[in-house]
């Protein structure tokens, strides 16, 4: 339940903040915490994310979209996600401290190579999110924060009987990883 949830962010943002006080007065580095938009979790859909941000604005977040995504089984692009889709991403964008850069599909919590033609259209849709959440990044002074999060199997898609991944998954980390970098090299972000 909503309340239950609620309860477990207020406890957690306390203790946070426990321990931030402890470690400037200890003189040790301060320590970064932040939340997941993760699917079977307490910020799974953007339902529950919006209602947990409206009582806690200042939760950090680590924002993987993928999780939304798959769970939703829909990119935010029906007709009718425009009355709340915009206003909810800058919402996530403004409490963002760390993004995973991972693209997933409405069926797949990750595609195995998101530079493959047949994914162009999933990895703009993901690019344009991250350029809101990393233009908010910037606008508030805070560093932008990538992860390349790719996983190995059972995230990996593999082919069938022989269990073999079919992409090389330190490739695709490290060209998603670059892409990345060097699209906010070049200014992504500031075109928002």
């Amino acid at each position: 339940p909503i309340e239950t949830t609620l309860e477990f962010f207020g406890a957690a943002l306390e203790l946070e903040d426990e321990l931030r006080k402890s470690s400037a007065k200890e003189g040790t580095a301060r320590p970064f915490i932040s939340h997941e938009t993760h699917r079977m979790r307490s910020l799974a859909t953007p339902a529950s994310t919006q209602s947990v941000l409206a009582a806690y604005p200042g939760l950090p977040l680590t924002a993987d979209l993928s999780h939304w995504v798959v769970g939703a089984e829909r990119t935010f692009d029906f007709p009718s996600d425009a009355a709340w889709w915009p206003s909810l991403l800058a919402l996530v964008a403004n409490a963002t401290v760390l993004t995973h850069a991972r693209v997933g599909a409405p069926r797949e919590i990750q595609v195995a190579d998101p530079r493959a033609p047949e994914h162009r259209q999933l990895l703009e849709a993901y690019e344009a999110w991250w350029d809101v959440i990393w233009a908010a990044q910037r606008k508030r002074g805070a560093p932008l924060l990538i992860e390349a999060e790719y996983g190995p199997a059972p995230y990996m898609p593999v082919l069938p009987y022989t269990n073999q991944p079919v992409a090389h998954l330190e490739f695709v980390v490290e060209s998603i990883g670059r892409r990345q970098v060097t699209r906010v090299a070049n200014g992504a972000c500031e075109l928002v």
